[in-house]
């Protein structure tokens, strides 16, 4: 054998060794080594692991195959440049899904650009083979709103439904309990679902085409996967290890180098940076004080919590306040409230009794507990188990003390300090928190991800503010010690800045910084106060602020407008707002310098008849002269109306939605028409009585409602109304496609699905004046059903699918008899049931024209057993085997019910599912980590009859390309 053979071989061998080496090592393992030891393998690895989710959202976005794989090398060039700043390492799959999206949408815009500049009007044809069986268009969607998921829950929904990780792979990645991973992933869909209906597109549906397309996606190019590994090498090497094509090379680093800022604010979007100054609290807090409600109305929109209050000492504490506080998860924070709840003072042992408002679906709620010489304690009112007696233990107080000096060392006085932010490190070990700051890039983003207890609340209506006097001193009491505390500075003429001060005693934080400044990062987010940390007896140097100012007018007439938010969303000034005044003029002050520019958007008043003001980016200035930015809006066209119940005549409350259709003439007929944002309205919400008013363009719409009226069951939200159909008067532009209706619509080509709306219809809405509509939401038929066991006798707490028509349609009935909801005559209902205690399972047909309630007898749940062997016929160990329904009623039955429906191999490569449905058509999934297998010969498809035992005996596999 030759040298080069020889050679040749070894490296084979030694990269087989490192892939098996490499398989069960966690992202973060990876990560570590192929920043630390510069392995090769490691970062190929990544790419293997994550490589089919990052190419479906590439061709989701982009339908052209050479352009994903663009993409998909850009994302992970961003990684390699970027690697030490992921946040939460063990939450890389999120980094990848955001990266890859954004980066997606740019190469998309780019080429729009291009081909408008070089006048060819058509678009550059799809060539992506799923793009032939589902719609690329709709499919883009999910990973839109994915980005917006709060990061708890996009992780999860990554991972386990666009990577395909079980419950159990899923928890070990992320280092949480496997329930947590059920509880958040649930929260993920519903959140998924509520903002997805909104644009009328089904959650399922896009799941469904999402998985069939990642499987078009994961089988890319070995060369692909090798052009981007030796491709990140060259970006963390000097000299470059080899060449790949200069001008590619170039053109995909200036798209990485373009959006390298951003990937990392993605990593550490975690950490809002304003506070809502106390004047706008107390002026909201009085306005909501001002709305008369009977005690009816107000007790459906509260809830009743029942708890005490403790001390350090674990001793009740007598005389503690309850506070509620909110604040929107979504910059601009305009609408945040910090009110004192109406109660009382805790009693001798410490008690309490009171109703709160519930938390708004984009809010993060609190209740607070506060006593004097104590530090805070709270519970998330959107997250926390509130059906029991809560416990909030005060801690003991460390105060936060300092002086506020200019660049010059002079005291800056009336600058205004409050508590903006509190984060409990996780098991509330601070030294471990702060041992981060001592190992490195690595285990300092470690650290900061560690945090497991967070309050984005200012603490402004419960502890007080502080104003810094003539010597620039201030004092702040009630953050509680051991803890990271964010103290926001804004006024008085210095950049609005929020930097992280270690309540402890005696800490001394020159150390800790110390060793941040090793690195260039560290040393960047030192300068810009980011990742600084303070004792709580400090001096901070604050720079002064920018300012931008400039005039909002009418674009008609040149008419000023009052009464305009303008917004800045730049990095590190996130939620800074102006009100426009009577001149149409507004300020914006307090803003840190930016080299990259600031970005700044307009929200109409409430109730005007204008568009929402394009974003736009501004460029700095020299030193700190002012930034003049104005605007000019456009005015829409106004549709009101109502939404009725079908049956009663009685209004609804619904949320509209007034997206213009193809042919609408009006679409780019003049500036702030021409659908660069997509939507050219607002989505709103109808009150009690179902009226509603909203802003659009002119011409051709479709507009849609879906209910918000919902009713409870047993703690869950349950849609009483039918799913919209076509408008009967334009049914030819609605298209049927997987039992359900689809139309085209303007923004970006997209499909509306009806699946998830409550009613649509086709109208043309007048230039001038108002377009009236009134929408009808059919409550359909309803029926009764009767859950018996095998021997007739009636059985309580069985799940079933399909009790209603809009999701969520899965519950777990308590009592042995149940409504079923929004039935159509004309289209029966498959409903599915599984009782985890009997181990029984059944299904049944509802119509809704059933007289007397319908028996469901449940029977004995069927199981599936086997041995999967290789193709050389050894046992497969740990291979994770799972039922996958054939309908979208069992898909929902397996999700939330405990059906026990996975096994993993033993190892004799044996395994054993013993909660199959009985009647409900089923296929086996194979994986083990990220390899999928299928039997050599087919196992199809397959349907048990009641307590049928299905035993497939030895089936050889092969890997799933």
């Amino acid at each position: 054998m030759s040298r080069s053979a020889w050679a040749a071989s070894v490296r084979q061998l030694r990269g087989t060794i490192a892939a098996q080496r490499h398989h069960d090592e966690s992202d973060e393992q990876l990560l570590h080594a192929f920043l630390v030891r510069h392995e090769e393998t490691a970062f190929t690895a990544l790419v293997r692991r994550h490589g089919p989710m990052v190419m479906g959202v590439c061709r989701r976005v982009l339908g052209h195959v050479q352009d994903a794989e663009d993409v998909f090398q850009a994302t992970f060039l961003v990684l390699a440049r970027r690697a030490a700043a992921v946040r939460d390492k063990a939450a890389l799959a999120s980094f990848l899904h955001g990266t890859a999206y954004r980066l997606a949408l740019r190469a998309k815009r780019t080429a729009a650009r291009r081909r408008q500049h070089e006048r060819q009007a058509p678009t550059r044809s799809t060539d992506d083979p799923s793009d032939k069986l589902l719609w690329r268009e709709v499919r883009t969607l999910l990973d839109e709103e994915i980005g917006r998921l709060p990061d708890i829950y996009r992780s999860v929904f990554v991972l386990c439904c666009l990577e395909n990780l079980s419950r159990a792979e899923a928890a070990r990645r992320l280092g949480i309990k496997e329930v947590t991973v059920w509880s958040r992933l649930a929260g993920a869909r519903k959140r998924l679902q509520r903002q997805l209906s909104r644009r009328g597109v089904e959650l399922m549906a896009l799941l469904t085409a999402t998985a069939l397309a990642t499987q078009t996606a994961s089988a890319f190019p070995a060369a692909l996967l090798a052009k981007t590994t030796a491709a990140a090498l060259m970006v963390n090497s000097s000299p470059p290890l080899l060449s790949i094509g200069k001008a590619k090379l170039m053109a995909v680093l200036l798209l990485v180098g373009g959006l390298a800022s951003a990937a990392s604010l993605w990593a550490c979007r975690g950490f809002p940076t304003s506070a809502v100054p106390p004047s706008q609290l107390n002026a909201q807090e009085e306005k909501d004080r001002s709305v008369p409600r009977t005690s009816q109305e107000q007790k459906k929109q509260t809830i009743e919590i029942r708890g005490r209050v403790l001390g350090p000492d674990g001793e009740p504490v007598k005389g503690a306040r309850l506070y509620s506080a909110r604040l929107r998860r979504m910059f601009p924070h305009d609408d945040a409230v910090v009110a004192r709840a109406q109660t009382d003072p805790t009693d001798a042992k410490g008690r309490f009794r009171l109703r709160v408002n519930k938390p708004g679906e984009d809010e993060y709620a609190y209740l607070l507990a506060h006593a004097a010489g104590f530090g805070v304690d709270w519970i998330n009112l959107g997250e926390d188990d509130l059906s029991s007696e809560v416990t909030l233990r005060l801690v003991k107080d460390v105060p936060i003390t300092g002086r506020v000096v200019n660049t010059e060392g002079r005291p800056v006085a009336g600058v205004s300090v409050s508590v903006a932010r509190i984060f409990v490190p996780a098991n509330e070990k601070l030294d471990d928190y702060l041992s981060g700051w001592h190992g490195g890039q690595m285990k300092f983003f470690d650290s900061l991800s560690s945090v497991r207890k967070r309050l984005y609340a200012p603490l402004d209506a419960v502890s007080g503010a502080a104003t810094t006097d003539k010597d620039g001193r201030f004092t702040l009491h009630g953050a509680g010690g051991e803890r990271i505390v964010h103290v926001a500075f804004s006024g008085g003429g210095v950049a609005r800045t929020t930097p992280y001060v270690i309540a402890r005693s005696g800490f001394d934080a020159k150390p800790y910084n110390a060793a941040l400044q090793k690195d260039e990062d560290g040393r960047k987010f030192v300068e810009w106060n980011r990742f600084h940390l303070y004792p709580s007896d400090f001096t901070f140097v604050a720079e002064a602020g920018k300012t931008i100012e400039g005039t909002i007018k009418d674009a008609a007439s040149g008419k000023p407008l009052p009464g305009c938010r303008v917004v800045i969303t730049t990095s590190y000034a996130h939620g800074t707002t102006a009100v426009s005044d009577a001149e149409g003029k507004y300020r914006l002050e307090g803003i840190a310098k930016s080299r990259r520019g600031y970005d700044v958007g307009v929200r109409p008043p409430k109730h005007s008849t204008y568009l929402y003001g394009e974003g736009r980016r501004v460029a700095d200035t020299p030193g700190f002269t002012k930034v003049r930015l104005d605007f000019e809006l456009v005015k829409g066209a106004i549709v009101t109306g109502r939404a009725v119940d079908k049956q009663t005549g009685k209004g609804v409350r619904c949320y509209f939605r007034s997206v213009p259709l193809p042919d609408n003439k009006f679409i780019g007929s003049k500036p702030g028409f021409d659908l660069r944002d997509g939507d050219m309205s607002r989505e709103i919400e109808a009150g009690e009585d179902g009226h509603f008013r909203l802003v659009t363009i002119p011409g051709k719409a479709l507009l849609a409602a879906g209910v918000r009226e919902e009713k409870r069951f047993h703690g869950e939200r349950l849609n009483l109304y039918r799913q919209a159909g076509p408008d009967p008067a334009h049914k030819d532009i609605f298209k049927e496609h997987d039992d359900t209706w689809i139309v085209r619509t303007a923004p970006n080509n997209r499909f509306e699905i009806l699946s998830l709306y409550n009613a649509v219809k086709v109208i043309d809405v007048k230039e001038n004046g108002e377009t009236r509509v009134e929408l009808s939401v059919d409550r359909g038929a309803t029926a009764r059903i009767a859950v018996q066991d095998a021997g007739g006798k009636p059985l309580a707490g069985a799940w079933t699918a399909g009790l209603t028509d809009c999701w969520p349609i899965t519950y777990k009935l308590p009592e042995a008899t149940a409504t079923v909801y929004a039935l159509n005559p004309d289209k029966p209902r498959m409903m599915a049931f599984f009782h985890a205690e009997k181990k029984l399972g059944g299904t049944a047909v509802v119509r809704g024209e059933e007289k007397e309630p319908l028996v469901v007898k449940l029977r004995p749940v069927g199981t599936v057993s086997g041995r999967l062997l290789d193709g050389d016929g050894n046992p497969l160990e740990g291979v994770e085997v799972s039922i996958v329904a054939q309908t979208d009623i069992g898909r929902e039955l397996y999700r939330f019910a405990p059906t026990g429906n996975l096994s993993v191999t033993d190892t004799e490569g044996r395994f054993r599912l013993e909660g199959v449905v009985p009647d409900l058509k089923f296929t086996l999934n194979l994986r083990r980590g990220r390899t999928f297998f299928v039997g050599e010969r087919s196992i199809g498809a397959r349907q048990l009859k009641p307590g049928e035992i299905l035993d497939l005996g030895d089936v050889r596999t092969k890997q799933r390309n």
